[in-house]
């Protein structure tokens, strides 16, 4: 194996393909399912994942040979009318089955940095493709969690810190690595009255990076956003020891609209890589 592509993608738990008051529809998954194709790769990392009811229904064409449940989403739920747990998931083509020689769940962190809260559960699913350890990952962020900067600036350092020894680590990081890119539009930005403050918050929102560049990991670099509020919270690391990267580009999901101009198919980018193994 001389070489190992990826591809990562938070699909947002499919929501966007049953909210027809949104413009969605069902078929649209066969446009989703080209943009994989297109893609081709070894490794197809998602965050939000949901378990289909039917066995590998959606993507079609891919096996999921891990799998970690994660949080209860908001707006996805089962025939029943229940609300479903999304998860994080490594998929591999079934023709590639045979290359998977492991694979296992880790629970992450997820209380406070003084144990105040505790926050929606996060997880990493972990699958070796031969003799390189892949991890798609979903830290924690978003509404509740922005709310209370303060209690969980130091979480997804945490978090990121547990996931150290695997080759590829991928997926949502919720966070920017750059502090230039901290989002000064954000709700909870704008009501920040102090420097302190939007220093912490700053500190905050570029969390969950630190620990890997520490650890030697070598980040693909994302040029252009990778959610619809025009951030790059999605990121892609890798072990230098291991694997040399040959190209990346980020996958254009949210070109895909409605007629209603909701996005079509969900609300972030994907990130594909090519590694050479070393």
């Amino acid at each position: 194996m001389d070489n190992i592509s990826i591809l990562t993608l938070n699909v947002e738990g499919y929501r966007r393909f049953y909210m027809q008051s949104q413009g969605g529809n069902l078929s649209n998954l066969s446009i989703l399912d080209s943009i994989i194709n297109e893609c081709d790769p070894d490794i197809l990392l998602l965050q939000e994942d949901i378990i289909p009811d039917k066995e590998n229904e959606y993507p079609s064409g891919w096996v999921r040979v891990s799998v970690c449940e994660s949080h209860k989403a908001h707006s996805v739920y089962d025939k029943d009318g229940n609300l479903k747990k999304i998860c994080n998931s490594v998929l591999v083509r079934p023709q590639n089955l045979f290359k998977v020689t492991s694979q296992s769940q880790l629970n992450l962190d997820i209380r406070s940095d003084d144990n105040t809260y505790i926050t929606h559960e996060r997880c990493g699913a972990i699958a070796s493709f031969k003799n390189i350890i892949i991890t798609s990952v979903h830290l924690s962020g978003g509404r509740f969690e922005d709310r209370q900067f303060n209690y969980f600036i130091n979480l997804r350092d945490k978090q990121v810190s547990q996931l150290i020894g695997a080759d590829i680590i991928a997926g949502d990081f919720n966070s920017n690595l750059y502090e230039e890119k901290v989002p000064t539009s954000h709700p909870v930005y704008v009501k920040l009255k102090t420097p302190i403050e939007r220093q912490a918050f700053a500190k905050y929102f570029t969390s969950g990076h630190k620990p890997l560049l520490d650890a030697d990991y070598l980040p693909v670099l994302v040029t252009q956003p990778t959610d619809v509020y025009g951030n790059t919270p999605d990121a892609v690391y890798y072990n230098p020891k291991k694997l040399l990267l040959i190209t990346s580009y980020v996958v254009d999901c949210l070109k895909y609209r409605t007629h209603l101009n909701y996005p079509l198919l969900t609300d972030h980018n994907g990130i594909y890589c090519k590694f050479k193994c070393i």
